[in-house]
């Protein structure tokens, strides 16, 4: 829950201006068509796309592998919200926690330095 509170609070800050920056390396013809996709798109995000999207800018060194810990931890969290039973052995808390923790700690850099 943390992690995806983390996930939709940044992916929120940190969008436009990432966006801004896709937007001046394009030919002007295409703004128009990804300021549209940007506005159709505004709330249909999946969650992991979200988290991809903030860990390959954010640490693009281990983003990929932070990836699959997300997507397995998201699983796992999924297959319980279902109601399925699931083993507490199985649960990554400690790779989760690790994740919540790196993920602030980089934005926060971030944000302390020019957001």
């Amino acid at each position: 829950t943390a992690l995806e509170c983390f996930v939709n609070k940044a992916f929120k800050q940190l969008t436009p201006a990432w966006f801004d920056e896709l937007l001046s390396q394009q030919p002007p013809l295409i703004h128009d068509v990804l300021k549209r996709l940007r506005t159709v798109m505004s709330d249909k995000h999946r969650l992991s796309d979200k988290f991809t999207w903030i860990a390959l800018r954010l640490a693009p060194d281990s983003g990929e592998e932070d990836v699959q810990q997300f997507i397995k931890a998201k699983k796992l969290r999924d297959t319980f919200s279902h109601g399925e039973d699931i083993e507490v052995e199985a649960l990554p808390i400690d790779d989760t926690l690790s994740l919540v923790r790196k993920y602030l700690a980089l934005h926060a850099g971030l944000s302390g330095s020019d957001s």
